[in-house]
């Protein structure tokens, strides 16, 4: 799948790139997302929390042209 993400400069696509997975996310019945998360050293775009069973989940996201490698 492929998502174009339009923009005026890299910092507004991230952030409507992020509105996209939160709006997903949503659907998926998570809700008390939080942007900016520090953690373990590194910095996530989105923290969100499953209104049924209380499972967190830690987003990156990432717009760019052209896939990127990324470690496991």
């Amino acid at each position: 799948m492929k998502i174009n993400i339009i923009g005026k400069g890299k910092k507004e696509k991230g952030e409507s790139f992020e509105d996209i997975v939160k709006a997903i996310l949503t659907g998926f019945g998570f809700t008390s997302f939080r942007k900016d998360i520090q953690t373990i050293g590194m910095e996530f775009d989105l923290k969100a929390t499953h209104k049924t069973n209380g499972d967190n989940i830690l987003c990156e996201c990432k717009a760019h042209a052209k896939p990127i490698a990324t470690p496991h």
